[in-house]
């Protein structure tokens, strides 16, 4: 038995560097969120396991109206290792 990395914890990691790198980009920040709707395309190739270090790496892919799409993949010692297609939206949070 080897622990690895569940193949959903590499995609919320794609999906909180995705939203950090987006919301960087639009103007006041602090008051949107995004919403994620959807996953394409996922690949996950090699197994992360336990003192494995993770280099998550995100590409914008196009921005329009609010829509995003993202290109995320995930890389151990240089190595791809997982790799998917992330799509979502941004929002004004809700009182701001």
């Amino acid at each position: 038995d080897q622990p690895v990395m569940p193949a959903v914890l590499i995609l919320e990691s794609m999906a909180q560097a995705g939203a950090f790198l987006v919301l960087n980009t639009v103007p006041d920040p602090l008051q949107k969120n995004m919403l994620f709707s959807a996953i394409s395309d996922s690949k996950f190739r090699i197994p992360i396991i336990p003192g494995d270090q993770v280099e998550i790496k995100m590409q914008l892919i196009k921005i329009r109206l609010g829509a995003v799409k993202l290109r995320g993949e995930a890389y151990v010692f240089g190595k791809l290792v997982a790799e998917a297609n992330l799509m979502a939206n941004i929002v004004n949070r809700v009182g701001a």
